[in-house]
């Protein structure tokens, strides 16, 4: 039976909704991969406080948690973006070992391609469906075949919405040119992190955000706040390969 996981001992300076946050992400699924060392960073590193949590701006207020959510979501969502294939037969092996360690999700589109193949064979075979139903189904008495047919028909036009949905907000992520090295993971996160500060302070904060990137990547040296203000200026065109 693998040990109970041990809580995050916070300090008397992490803010309440950060607190909050920290511990419901630590009991969530995600803390399975891989970010249990990346919580216990935002929760006790010193540079969060003189850095982050001392420097922000009083309104809006009640915002730590969110922050919290923003970093974690970043280092999360980067080797999960769906990559270019490569134009270099020698890189392809990189490019399948990363495919096979971060398996893309079924996407909206695709969900709605199962459902519409399961609702045409469910018409196909209706006569037989029938005859069997009430003898074979051991779900709700109340629901019949045509109730579940009625059902897939709403699911996939459900899936074709998400698909919509989810293929907008991929849009607003952060243009990658380069997929390859630390310094990559690292301009996304400045770049995702610069815009959500933007967005809820109406400026982007390189300090804070340069600060939130060394706890992340626990990098000793840090990050300097011109480089985080260099890469977001820099033209984000979208590339097909380094």
């Amino acid at each position: 039976m693998p040990s109970a996981k041990s809580a995050i001992s916070f300090p008397a300076w992490v803010p309440e909704p950060a607190r909050r946050r920290i511990d419901a992400l630590s009991e969530a699924p995600p803390a399975s991969n891989g970010i249990d060392d990346l919580l216990e960073r935002l929760a006790t590193y010193e540079v969060m406080r003189t850095d982050v949590w001392e420097r922000l701006p009083s309104e809006p207020k009640e915002i730590q948690g969110d922050i919290v959510s923003w970093v974690v979501f970043a280092v999360l969502m980067f080797p999960r973006l769906r990559r270019p294939h490569p134009k270099k037969s020698s890189e392809w092996h990189e490019w399948l070992k990363h495919y096979y360690q971060y398996p893309p999700l079924p996407s909206g589109e695709d969900m709605s391609a199962f459902a519409l193949v399961l609702l045409e064979n469910m018409r196909k075979i209706k006569t037989e469906t029938d005859l069997c139903w009430d003898r074979l189904w051991e779900g709700d008495k109340s629901i019949k075949s045509d109730e579940v047919l009625t059902i897939l028909d709403q699911l996939r036009l459900f899936y074709l919405r998400m698909g919509a949905e989810s293929r907008a907000f991929f849009a607003t992520l952060p243009k990658v040119k380069r997929w390859k090295g630390d310094k990559a993971k690292q301009k996304f996160f400045t770049d995702y992190l610069s815009e959500c500060m933007k967005q809820t302070y109406g400026q982007p904060l390189d300090a804070v955000v340069a600060a939130l990137a060394e706890v992340a990547f626990d990098l000793p040296q840090g990050i300097a706040t011109e480089t985080v203000r260099g890469r977001r200026r820099i033209a984000s065109t979208p590339e097909n390969s380094d």
